[in-house]
C-alpha cells in the first residue's frame, strides 16, 4: 500500500490537498450559507453535469465492473471490487452517524427557507440520512480508483 501511495504522489497529493481545503472551509462556514450561496451560484452546465455525475457512485458501475472481471476471468479482481464496495460502505455508514451533518433540505426545512433556493429539474431532494460524507463520493472514489489502479501501466 506505501509503494502505492510513494509511485502516485501527484494524485494523492492532489486528492489530500482538496480534502483538507473543503473540510477546511466547512468547518468555517454554517451548511443554512453554503446551501444558499451554491444556491445563487448555480449555472445550467453545473446542474446537467451533477445531475448525470452523481450516478458514477451508484450500484452500476460496481455491478458493471463485477461484470467485466467476471467476463475476463479475473476473479481476485472480482473480489477487490466487492471488498471495496463494502468497505466503503460500512466507513461512509460509520462517518456519517459520526459527523450527523443534516441533508441541506432538512436545514432549508428548518429555517422556512426551502423556496429560497433554486431546484434542479429530474432531481429528486433527499431528506433521509445524514449529508456528509457524500455515500455517491465515496463509493465513485473507490470504484474509479481501483480501475485507475488496474489499467495503469504505472502500478
Amino acid at each position: 500500500m506505501i509503494k502505492i501511495i510513494e509511485e502516485n504522489r501527484l494524485y494523492f497529493g492532489l486528492y489530500f490537498a482538496t480534502f483538507l481545503l473543503v473540510f477546511i472551509w466547512q468547518l468555517n462556514h454554517d451548511l443554512l450559507t453554503a446551501t444558499l450561496f451554491f444556491s445563487a451560484n448555480r449555472s445550467a452546465f453545473g446542474d446537467f453535469f451533477f445531475r448525470n455525475w452523481t450516478y458514477l457512485g451508484e450500484v452500476a458501475p460496481f455491478v458493471t465492473t463485477v461484470l467485466f472481471f467476471i467476463y475476463q476471468k479475473k476473479y481476485a479482481s472480482v473480489w477487490q471490487v466487492l471488498i471495496v464496495g463494502l468497505t466503503t460502505m460500512f466507513i461512509v455508514g460509520a462517518l456519517k452517524d459520526g459527523f450527523a451533518h443534516p441533508r441541506p433540505m432538512l436545514v432549508l426545512e428548518n429555517f422556512k427557507l426551502e423556496t429560497a433556493v433554486k431546484y434542479v429539474e429530474d432531481v429528486e431532494i433527499l431528506r433521509g440520512r445524514n449529508s456528509f460524507p457524500s455515500g455517491h463520493t465515496a463509493a465513485a472514489f473507490g470504484v474509479w480508483s481501483l480501475l485507475a489502479f488496474y489499467f495503469s501501466r504505472n502500478k
